[in-house]
């Protein structure tokens, strides 16, 4: 329910003119390919996994403001009904409702969620993420754990770069979690420890391979928006 309340909340603004850094995003990428996406990073306005679907979305419904904006949209949907989805599985149906009236009032959220950039992934990728790890602290879903963890921190990174900062922190929780949840008069068996963070391991290793591919694109992409923020942000 308030997934489609805010698709309703949200369907106005996709018809609007290009504006800002999504029409550089637009005119630089919508002709590459997604190998090319995949391969080269050009600069930090390179949001890949957004222009792969959004290219894909031009492609199916024609060249316009909606299809190019079509994957935020979506994936601001699926972002309500996750958070949602999470409270209703960590605290219940009142926190989870809470939660998702909150990121329907955010200003930012609704923003982004209109706007042909790649951060509304990000936050979908991220909820995604946290649900695959409380999927791992159960036995009977730790398959579905970990391919929902892997699939979503890897396109947590190619969404945007800098997201990889977020794994970590969710292997430590992961870690802290378990921790708590020992029983003290039983011996830690590092060998079920190191199973449950195999995922994790596999995950970093994805991640260190695309990060290899683009490394060097990625280091100029850094210089340069050091020298873009010197004469334009400071």
């Amino acid at each position: 329910m308030w997934a489609f309340f805010f698709a309703l909340l949200c369907l106005p603004g996709l018809k609007a003119p290009l504006s800002g850094n999504e029409t550089s995003t637009y005119y630089d990428y919508v002709s590459s390919t997604p190998f090319q996406l995949l391969t080269q990073y050009a600069d930090p306005n390179q949001h890949t996994l957004f222009s792969i679907l959004s290219n894909s979305s031009i492609q199916i419904f024609g060249e316009n403001e909606v299809a190019f904006r079509l994957p935020v949209f979506f994936a601001a949907i699926f972002s309500v009904f996750l958070i949602h989805l999470l409270g209703q599985r960590l605290w219940g149906g009142r926190v989870a409702g809470f939660a998702a009236l909150l990121m329907i009032g955010s200003a930012r959220n609704f923003y982004w969620a209109q706007h042909g950039r790649g951060y509304m992934f990000s936050e979908l990728l991220a909820l995604a993420s946290v649900f695959g790890v409380t999927l791992l602290l159960k036995e009977k879903s730790y398959k579905k754990g970990t391919w929902i963890l892997i699939l979503s921190g890897l396109g947590l990174c190619i969404a945007v770069p800098s997201n990889a900062y977020f794994l970590p922190a969710c292997g430590l929780a992961f870690i802290f979690v378990l921790w708590e949840s020992r029983n003290s008069e039983i011996s830690i068996s590092w060998t079920h420890l190191g199973k449950k963070l195999l995922p994790f391991i596999f995950l970093a290793t994805l991640t260190a391979g695309y990060f290899l591919i683009i490394y060097d694109d990625l280091i100029l992409g850094i210089e340069a928006y050091k020298k873009y923020s010197k004469v334009y942000l400071n």
